[in-house]
């Protein structure tokens, strides 16, 4: 994955995100989280290094939705909810 600022013409990658799939923003657009073959990640915009929200064992990773309190993510035919802090 990449980010680029809609005032810049340069990208830079995500670290750790090859392969990542469905990403979806923070309710404070500071984070986007991502699916990778480990879990479900989250990297902050301004840089560093992603973080592991939940370790999810599923190849049917369907995407999420980020609320104040709790991540849900679909995995196949269910709906899955995450604290938004981790530890799922």
């Amino acid at each position: 994955l990449y980010l680029r600022p809609l005032d810049s013409l340069t990208a830079r990658a995500i670290p750790s995100s090859t392969g990542a799939t469905s990403p979806f923003w923070s309710p404070d657009s500071r984070e986007v989280a991502f699916f990778t073959a480990s879990g479900l990640m989250a990297a902050q915009v301004g840089g560093g290094a992603p973080r592991t929200i939940a370790t999810v064992r599923s190849n049917r990773m369907m995407g999420g939705a980020w609320g104040t309190s709790a991540i849900v993510v679909g995995l196949g035919t269910r709906l899955v909810s995450i604290p938004s802090g981790g530890g799922g």
